[in-house]
């Protein structure tokens, strides 16, 4: 934990524990699940190995993250938020939800990748009307699924079991339609993202990513 501000106040006791960088990012792949130490390395590019340790030990010192032993064959240690640590999901979204507004285009040397933009949007984004459904993503190498339940959209890593619609696209695709840029049904959008199952349901959640009305 960072070193105490000295304030009775609640934002500045909330810093003392994910104030530090790359802390709150930290969080943000570990709300799609648990992740092995070399998962949350791909996940953070930039990233040393000595702080993201010394990070992932300090939040197991404030019982936000506890890390766990998957059993054989995976026979792995991964990382997973306890329960307390989930509320950090709401100042997530609203940091999302206010980042989406300075977001602008990529440049150049910008890192894209799908589970960042996939778990933005679906925090910040209420489900698309109709029944509840699955949602896989396949964004390059990357796959992920989101579940419509009970007007809220939960992502997680890995692909779905028995997924309502597969959309594949890449990551910069997404992104495009997440900033307005592209249109989810215009026709250069119907060459750059196919569907399988309900592509109905897939076109819903689309157009619920987008800022774009039609």
């Amino acid at each position: 934990m960072a070193r105490s501000y000295g304030q009775y106040c609640p934002v500045a006791r909330a810093l003392e524990f994910v104030g530090e960088r790359w802390t709150l990012l930290i969080v943000r792949e570990l709300l799609l699940g648990p992740r092995r130490f070399t998962d949350l390395m791909t996940g953070l590019p930039g990233v040393s190995a000595n702080v993201l340790a010394a990070r992932l030990r300090d939040l197991e010192a404030a019982e936000l993250v506890a890390k766990r032993s998957l059993p054989a064959p995976a026979a792995s240690t991964v990382y997973e938020l306890t329960d307390h640590a989930r509320g950090l999901a709401a100042v997530v979204a609203a940091m999302a939800d206010w980042g989406m507004t300075l977001l602008g285009q990529p440049a150049t040397t910008d890192e894209i990748r799908g589970a960042w933009i996939v778990l933005a949007l679906a925090v910040t984004t209420p489900a698309p009307r109709g029944a509840d459904a699955t949602y896989e993503f396949r964004l390059d190498d990357e796959v992920l699924h989101v579940r419509s339940h009970g007007g809220h959209l939960q992502p997680r890593h890995g692909p779905a079991a028995n997924p309502d619609a597969v959309i594949t696209m890449g990551p910069k695709t997404l992104a495009a339609i997440a900033t307005g840029d592209l249109d989810p049904n215009s026709p250069q959008a119907n060459k750059l993202v196919t569907t399988q199952g309900d592509s109905r349901a897939a076109r819903r959640l689309l157009m619920t990513f987008s800022p774009i009305r039609s």
